[in-house]
């Protein structure tokens, strides 16, 4: 039995579908940037001499892609820009 002659328009057209159906199945991940604004502690801009044992942080997110939203968060306290630059929290 002999098989059909498949031409190379088909043959392109089969590649490009596989091509776009695996790069959808896989998930493409696209790079979103989310920064932070209005950082505040005891509700405070700057503050200078916060007297509480636990004081409260808080932070709004800014993202130019729709739903981004925060999953975890990760405080680092120092004495000094350079050891929070070191990843180094002293506080």
């Amino acid at each position: 039995m002999k098989r059909p002659e498949t031409s190379l328009k088909e043959i392109i057209s089969l590649a490009a579908f596989v091509f776009f159906s695996l790069t959808s199945f896989i998930g493409y991940k696209e790079v979103v940037t989310v920064d932070l604004t209005n950082l505040s502690c005891e509700y405070l801009t700057n503050p200078n001499g916060i007297d509480e044992t636990k004081p409260r942080f808080s932070w709004q997110l800014v993202s130019d892609q729709r739903g981004q939203k925060q999953a975890a968060y990760h405080l680092l306290v120092a004495s000094s820009k350079d050891k929070l630059e070191n990843d180094e929290g002293d506080l």
